[in-house]
């Protein structure tokens, strides 16, 4: 295949897409790193302003994963993968962290700012 072969730096779907003069190309919705969090590979006109889009990958270079925990199990390894992959989905966890001054907080009311926090399951545990 001309992608493939020729275009390999190319990601094959972008590549695909671009040739066939597809209208919008929206994405695999694969997960990949993205600056503090695992983002899906997809467009926000496409997904309804999606917040986890991080755009569309162009470059075959990119490791695209299934799942949000397997691309913050390969790439953020300092962040608890259920803290990551939440984020990465935009969501909180009903779990506690540590706010390192006197208290534990319910991530799911104030959502922990620095991920490399532990998390745990109860306020007793933290």
């Amino acid at each position: 295949d001309c992608c493939e072969n020729e275009l390999s730096w190319i990601f094959p779907n972008y590549c695909e897409a671009e040739s066939l003069e597809i209208d919008y190309y929206c994405g695999t919705g694969k997960y990949y790193r993205g600056d503090e969090v695992c983002v899906k590979d997809c467009d926000t006109n496409c997904a309804g302003g999606d917040s986890t889009c991080g755009g569309i990958v162009k470059t075959s270079d990119v490791m695209l994963h299934d799942t949000a925990t397997a691309c913050c199990d390969a790439h953020f390894h300092w962040i608890e993968d259920e803290l990551c992959a939440a984020r990465s989905d935009g969501r909180t966890v009903d779990k506690y962290y540590p706010d390192y001054i006197s208290k534990c907080i319910r991530d799911n009311e104030t959502q922990a700012e620095d991920l490399s926090v532990p998390i745990y399951d109860t306020a007793e545990a933290c």
